[in-house]
């Protein structure tokens, strides 16, 4: 497996796939060298960005302490890694795709990495720039999704299944982070 075939997971079935599923990955080892360090991106971003004295964040976040919104954010983060692999699991057994409870999980861990990624666009000098990170890093992060659902429940014939298991699940988690966002923010 090479930095080629990593960087089409979120495009192509089979790029990475079918080499990630043969190897098994353990949950808790993604979970501590894969979603810590990734949910770690944002909230440092955030750190940085606040002490710089250009762009719109240092006058958006002179309202609220940086360190408490950096811990609510990386606490919301691995929080949204739970809930998504939960999602994943439920939704796919109830539209009758095999996937199991690690398999779920190691989807979480994988698919939101380029989400999670996108919180440097908050390093950005401009709020356009950091919106189109963070929308890009969502559209990656559903391909990832979509792609390693559709290799792992072995289904490639029932895309508008997985697609759906996909939608329900990365809407459900937008809306968390949503009210999330709004509860911070006011």
């Amino acid at each position: 497996m090479n930095l080629r075939s990593l960087s089409r997971i979120p495009i192509s079935l089979d790029s990475a796939w079918p080499e990630l599923i043969e190897r098994r990955l353990d949950v808790q080892r993604l979970f501590i060298f894969l979603v810590l360090p990734a949910v770690l991106v944002t909230p440092v971003s955030l750190l940085v960005a606040s002490g710089r004295q250009t762009g719109y964040l240092p006058e958006m976040l002179s309202r609220k302490p940086v360190q408490d919104l950096m811990g609510f954010l990386f606490i919301a983060e691995v929080f949204s890694f739970v809930l998504l692999g939960w999602l994943l699991k439920q939704v796919a057994r109830t539209v009758g795709l095999p996937l199991g409870h690690d398999d779920a999980y190691r989807l979480a861990a994988i698919g939101p990495v380029p989400m999670w990624l996108s919180g440097l666009g908050v390093l950005a000098p401009d709020p356009l720039l950091g919106s189109c990170a963070m929308v890009l890093g969502l559209g990656l992060s559903c391909g990832t999704l979509y792609h390693g659902l559709c290799a792992l429940s072995r289904s490639r014939g029932d895309a508008l299944l997985v697609a759906s298991v996909v939608h329900v699940s990365i809407g459900a988690c937008v809306a968390a982070w949503a009210v999330l966002l709004v509860g911070v923010l006011v």
